[in-house]
């Protein structure tokens, strides 16, 4: 990939991550759709939906820092060390874990959206992009 076009995709990326940052710091809470019973009796169960700023900015997120896959073993001391020093592998494991979490637990994501730690993960990473701690998705290896 060419410097032009890893730059490009940068940009892109961040931005993503932005989106994400604005729609998070003007107080938007998930939407709960409630359950209900269906015409033949059924109850279907409520979830929430998200804003599509959500899930691509916690997919470029990772995109950016890359994901963890050992998360599990890591993030509580992670939550512990806090967000103010969070370094860019802290956040890695921080963005897996809370897609993760949502995949397997309704509501999870919402919680911590309503908490305000989705929000301030998200700014701790355009931070670290700011000051180019953060300058460009991992290289496969």
């Amino acid at each position: 990939m060419s410097e032009a076009d890893r730059a490009d995709e940068l940009q892109k990326v961040t931005e993503r991550v932005h989106s994400l940052s604005v729609l998070l710091a003007s107080g938007y809470e998930a939407e709960l759709v409630p359950s209900k019973r269906l015409e033949d009796g059924t109850i279907q169960m409520g979830w929430y939906n998200f804003a599509p700023q959500i899930w691509d900015g916690i997919e470029a997120a990772k995109d950016l820092l890359g994901v963890d896959y050992e998360y599990p073993q890591h993030i509580d001391a992670v939550r512990a060390r806090g967000v103010p020093t969070a370094s860019p592998s802290d956040l890695s494991r921080w963005f897996t874990w809370m897609s993760r979490g949502e995949r397997f637990c309704d509501g999870f994501l919402a919680g911590n959206i309503s908490d305000g730690e989705l929000a301030a993960i998200t700014q701790r990473l355009e931070d670290l992009i700011a000051s180019g701690e953060v300058s460009s998705p991992p290289v496969a290896s």
